[in-house]
């Protein structure tokens, strides 16, 4: 992407990207690290169904996208689907929740290891 691609880019918010969920609107965008793809017309070809992409339509789904492991291949197929970007308030919201995420993962992470090492204790001293 080169400079002037920067600046003509379009930039929608996650309101915007929302009504494309395919029910309010026949079109159907997902936000990727505050990345705006149309998948419309992906859907059909897609390896894991459609339906996977109809339960994230209309909404960021960054952390489901890396968490199942996608081919190069279908990273550079993605580049293809971008549309635009989320404007910069919209950026800040997602970076919060993201925060906000990983902070109650890290959390029971540290209420889960507790609980093992009180249950090992436990053993051992019975």
């Amino acid at each position: 992407m080169t400079v002037g691609d920067k600046i003509n880019c379009p930039y929608y918010t996650l309101n915007e990207v929302a009504l494309r969920d395919g029910k309010t609107m026949k079109e159907v965008w997902v936000v990727i690290k505050d990345v705006v793809y149309d998948v419309t017309n992906f859907m059909e070809n897609h390896p894991g169904s459609s339906e996977i992409i109809e339960e994230y339509a209309g909404t960021d789904c960054t952390k489901e996208f890396y968490q199942a492991g996608h081919s190069s291949e279908a990273f550079r197929e993605l580049k293809t689907m971008k549309i635009g970007e989320l404007v910069e308030e919209d950026k800040q919201v997602n970076r919060g929740r993201s925060q906000e995420k990983s902070q109650s993962l890290d959390d029971n992470s540290r209420i889960d290891k507790k609980d093992k090492r009180r249950s090992r204790r436990s053993f051992l001293f019975c």
